[in-house]
């Protein structure tokens, strides 16, 4: 959940500093990840008694649930914490929450990893007003087409080097491109 949301943001976190900081019972689930040279404890807490949330906020009719997720990273003598609040439709359970969350990030993580790897992203410098975020919505529907082709065609070659080809290979631009056409 973002802070563009001001009144629910700020009620959510209200809500957990202070349940958190009195030890209100709430779901609760922690994992602890090891490697690398990094430690990592994730710990979620999340709870349905949202009554006065959902009459402070009417518009958000299906909510059932709030949560909390906090990442605790230890690398090399320092510790770093950071905590991401969420507003669901499922039920609190925090274990299964805290599984949604770190889906949710594995795939947010991956897609980055294939626009820079494969698009170049972060090397791209466009500052002209929306720019760069019209050049991203282009850049996922490429990375979307050739992931159809690649599965359509059971081509296992890198997206990067799809890329590639298909500027170099009409073939193989014109295989990507008919993934508009189903």
């Amino acid at each position: 959940m973002k802070a563009n949301q001001k009144h629910l943001f700020d009620d959510v976190v209200t809500f957990f500093e202070s349940a958190i900081t009195t030890g209100k019972k709430l779901s609760y689930n922690e994992t602890l990840d090891k490697g690398h040279g990094r430690l990592e404890i994730r710990r979620c807490w999340s709870t349905d008694e949202i009554k006065w949330l959902v009459a402070r906020n009417p518009g958000w009719k299906n909510l059932t649930s709030i949560c909390v997720v906090e990442s605790e990273r230890h690398i090399k003598g320092s510790v770093t914490r950071e905590r991401r609040y969420y507003i669901t439709s499922y039920a609190s359970d925090a274990k299964q929450l805290l599984s949604y969350s770190r889906r949710h990030w594995a795939i947010e993580n991956n897609l980055h990893w294939v626009l820079d790897v494969g698009l170049n992203e972060d090397g791209a410098q466009f500052r002209a007003d929306n720019a760069a975020e019209n050049m991203g919505v282009i850049r996922k529907v490429v990375i979307n087409l050739i992931k159809r082709y690649k599965k359509k065609s059971q081509d296992s070659t890198a997206i990067s080097s799809l890329r590639m080809a298909a500027g170099w290979d009409d073939k193989t631009a014109l295989g990507i491109l008919k993934g508009l056409v189903c």
